[in-house]
């Protein structure tokens, strides 16, 4: 598989590292030479290292993936054992290198890589936080060994949620709110916070990075989780590079206050 790694030049090791899963498009996408790298760069700019991986399906990898829609055939349980996988062996990667600090690892998912963000994280032990863009429970019906409902209990890292109230994708109240509470993140200092961010369209980008990569990580009883409401609007679904790149501010102005 291939996997692309993001150092920060000025940052001295060991590196805090954000393993990526991307949004829907990298399945259409035959080229990993349009990563995501507006949802990434924020993080390298504050001294953290990136590994954006090719999942199964993606870009180089292409295969009869034709959609992020769950289903119950084989097929599609088969390629989130092979996300599983895939993620191990980034993280496997990672160890190799002795610049990265892999004690400190977080995920952090964009729409469908913040769906997965429910499922993957219980999966894998390493991933000490995660950072979920406009995540929510998929609606559609899947086979049990592959149905984020059976995993999500079994996330118990820190999670920041950032959300839209009006996205039609993942509906806030039957997606967003029940991954929310079904996280299973010890709810002693549970927050959920709904900012309406007043930035103007073309606010200046900030590159402090999520609020909750900033500073050390929790330590062992001092895991929450926070539910973000970015927008009033269809944040996430409007693919045009404009509305992206707004929609990104919007994230990281809310990412700031919660901090």
């Amino acid at each position: 598989m291939i996997a692309y790694l993001f150092l920060p030049r000025k940052a001295q090791p060991p590196l805090q590292t954000v393993v990526y899963f991307p949004g829907s498009g990298a399945i259409d996408l035959r080229s990993s030479d349009q990563l995501e790298m507006p949802f990434i760069d924020f993080v390298i700019k504050s001294g953290r290292a990136v590994l954006y991986p090719v999942y199964k399906g993606t870009y180089e990898r292409g295969d009869d993936l034709k959609s992020d829609y769950p289903d119950t055939s084989s097929s599609w349980r088969d390629h989130v054992i092979a996300w599983s996988k895939d993620l191990g062996r980034s993280i496997d990667y990672l160890e190799t290198r002795p610049e990265i600090d892999t004690g400190r690892l977080a995920y952090e998912g964009l729409s469908w890589g913040g769906a997965m963000g429910s499922l993957l994280p219980a999966l894998e032990d390493r991933i000490k936080a995660c950072v979920l863009i406009v995540p929510g429970f998929n609606l559609q019906k899947s086979l049990p060994e592959a149905d984020e409902l059976n995993f999500a209990p079994r996330v118990k890292v820190p999670v920041l949620m950032l959300n839209g109230r009006f996205d039609f994708f993942y509906p806030m109240e039957a997606s967003q709110e029940p991954m929310f509470r079904l996280l299973g993140t010890p709810k002693r200092q549970q927050t959920a916070r709904r900012v309406r961010d007043r930035a103007q369209r073309s606010p200046q980008r900030s590159d402090q990075g999520s609020a909750r990569l900033a500073g050390p990580l929790p330590g062992p009883g001092e895991h929450d989780v926070a539910f973000v409401l970015i927008a009033e609007t269809n944040a996430g679904r409007d693919r045009s590079r404009p509305a992206l790149a707004w929609q990104l501010a919007r994230a990281r102005s809310a990412a700031r206050r919660l901090g």
